[in-house]
């Protein structure tokens, strides 16, 4: 318990300024320092108890490929920022259909699990997965269908373009209606009211 206090000794005047905290470390005789680390060590597994998958899934699937992605980014050769691209390409395909199929995927048993599998394949040197899948499948498909895609692209660029000017001009003829300027006059004048009551 002495080596406990002594290694933890150094969180006692943090743990100091909480003063339920100080009177419990004093009621049980251990340092406060003590109990911050047990309750940050109790936050912290409880954390990776709920949320851990989510946790080692995200640094496996995603810190880890921006890392290095940023590292491919640094150097002077192109080979490493196609590896990585290539990986992003697939791994962004893959959560679309996750995505869209991901309520029947679920009921695959360890789905979870085989995802995870399945994007370790992906970015691993050894199996270079992302490249595999991306030469037999993704390429020729993306060759055949590039006219519909730019064609989708167009047209979602239309409709956006349509719907920002549709906006625009509904919200120019807010500004220029003489009424909406009376309500807005009548709500600051209640408003005023209303605060000159409360003073």
């Amino acid at each position: 318990m002495d080596l406990l206090n002594q290694k933890l000794k150094p969180l006692s005047p943090l743990a100091d300024k909480v003063p339920q905290l100080k009177q419990l470390a004093q009621n049980f005789g251990v340092e406060s320092g003590v109990l911050l680390g047990a309750g940050l060590l109790v936050t912290l597994l409880i954390t990776f108890i709920l949320f851990g998958a989510t946790i080692l899934t995200l640094t496996i699937t995603v810190l880890y490929p921006a890392f290095k992605s940023i590292q491919a980014l640094e150097t002077e050769s192109a080979t490493d920022d196609k590896e990585w691209l290539t990986y992003w390409i697939i791994f962004g395909l893959f959560n679309l259909i996750d995505d869209v199929f991901g309520c029947i995927l679920n009921f695959i048993p360890y789905w979870y699990w085989v995802k995870l599998g399945f994007f370790i394949y992906l970015l691993a040197p050894q199996t270079r997965g992302a490249q595999f899948l991306y030469n037999a499948f993704v390429k020729d498909l993306l060759e055949k269908n590039k006219s519909k895609i730019e064609g989708l692209i167009n047209d979602v660029q239309g409709s956006v373009k349509d719907v920002a000017s549709e906006a625009k001009k509904a919200a120019a003829e807010q500004l220029n209606d003489p009424n909406n300027f009376r309500k807005a006059a009548q709500l600051a004048a209640s408003a005023n009211a209303e605060l000159s009551k409360a003073e």
